[in-house]
């Protein structure tokens, strides 16, 4: 069995042959076919540090093996070093190598992950076969990571490209760009999706739980990704039940003392006597009253 245990005492030497040894045995063992590769690495990252982890993948060519299964089962504190190393070891091969089409999946999605543009344009270009909405990664699509990280100019880059799917889901939770951008309060994203995805977006997606990117904008209090979606009042259904536990977006603002958007829900024609669909079967003011929030009474009552 290997033991992936790093050295911190800091003798640079002891920690270079660990490595190595580390490096030399992976190798061993998957010439001989006894173990699957990444695997052995990925599900024994809380023994080792990043340097000994890059180490070992990089030197071994367990590389050339690292998918979204394996990647998914890092920590996310690393995903930033460990892309831009991905990106350089295979640039500095890219005159003696094809990209197979795993490859060029995770190298777009590492380049979007670091705001890189320019990369991310090139990768793209490559080939065909590159899936701009590969959802396979924790963080999502190339577009989602720019929703959760308010990456603009690169959201307006894939936006721009036909085939980009701004409804596509995460593998996880099943939330859309949108959703991400509105649990973020990232409103210039929330913007782009709704003005240049206008016939592509849709607005009342749902997410794993039941959630409306309406209803996540109440529940998160982001008040001018809000706004934003109300404006698109025949496009948005204002009333819609969340399935678990059958509260419309009134209820939750109120539930959660979010005045601002009662009041903005109430101006757009929310049903301020909407019944909870449960055997409580509460309106938005009995949510208001129970939960002491008063500052969102003066809204309901007309």
């Amino acid at each position: 069995m290997i033991q992936l245990t790093s050295v911190h005492n800091g003798n640079g030497k002891e920690r270079y042959i660990l490595k190595k040894s580390l490096c030399e045995r992976v190798q061993s063992l998957v010439k001989r076919e006894r173990v699957e590769l990444c695997h052995l690495i990925c599900h024994h990252t809380q023994s080792i540090d990043y340097p000994t982890f890059a180490y070992v993948v990089m030197k071994s060519s367990l590389i050339d093996e690292l998918s979204f299964i394996y990647l998914n089962r890092l920590p996310n504190e690393w995903f930033s070093e460990l892309f831009v190393d991905y990106i350089r070891h295979y640039e500095d091969r890219r005159s003696t190598m094809t990209y197979t089409d795993g490859i060029l999946n995770l190298l777009v999605i590492a380049t979007a992950y670091l705001n890189d543009l320019e990369r991310c344009k090139h990768f793209l270009k490559l080939s065909s076969y590159a899936n701009i909405n590969n959802c396979e990664f924790c963080f999502g699509s190339p577009l989602h990571i720019c929703s959760v990280k308010n990456y603009l100019d690169l959201a307006k880059f894939l936006i721009s490209i036909s085939t980009c799917d701004l409804n596509a889901r995460t593998s996880n939770a099943r939330k859309t760009p949108l959703h991400c951008a509105i649990i973020q309060n990232n409103f210039d994203i929330v913007e782009l999706l709704i003005q240049d995805g206008r016939t592509r977006l849709d607005l009342n997606a749902l997410t794993q739980l039941g959630h409306t990117p309406l209803y996540l904008a109440a529940y998160y209090n982001s008040i001018e990704c809000c706004q934003r979606l109300l404006r698109e009042k025949l496009r948005i259904q204002i009333d819609r039940y969340e399935p678990n536990w059958n509260l419309t977006p009134l209820h939750i603002a109120c539930s959660k003392g979010h005045a601002e958007i009662v009041r903005l829900l109430m101006e757009n024609g929310a049903n301020a006597y909407a019944i909870e669909r449960s055997n409580v079967g509460m309106t938005p003011l009995m949510k208001a009253l129970c939960n002491g929030n008063v500052s969102t009474i003066r809204y309901l009552v007309v």
